[in-house]
């Protein structure tokens, strides 16, 4: 199992989490994709609150989790992330290598079209 350390804000990239329709079922969604999860033991409305807040970057939820040593849930991140559902929240480095693309451009090419594609 990963640990998140290789996040500075993670996140679970899911629009929506509702229920699925069936007891014990929920769905994350995010565009055209979905995955449904089972909850086989313990509390469903709880695990979908905390699914809910961990769709949030600065959710105490994420302490938490990194803190504790809750194995299930531990688990059950690391299994999101490696199926994509965990991102990270943190684009201040996108954001920094826009600003020198935007600086190199007008050193380089005058009045040519700026660098988008980063």
């Amino acid at each position: 199992m990963r640990e998140l350390s290789h996040y500075r804000r993670p996140f679970l990239a899911a629009e929506r989490v509702i229920s699925a329709g069936e007891p014990g079922r929920f769905e994350l969604s995010d565009g055209n994709r979905s995955l449904v999860l089972t909850v086989e033991a313990g509390d469903v409305d709880a695990a979908c609150q905390l699914l809910e807040q961990l769709c949030q970057p600065d959710a105490d939820a994420w302490i938490k989790l990194r803190e504790s040593h809750h194995p299930g849930l531990a688990a059950l991140v690391d299994q999101l992330d490696r199926v994509g559902w965990v991102r990270e929240g943190d684009d201040s480095g996108r954001a920094q290598l826009a600003n020198e693309a935007d600086e190199l451009h007008e050193h380089i090419s005058p009045g040519c079209p700026p660098i988008t594609d980063l």
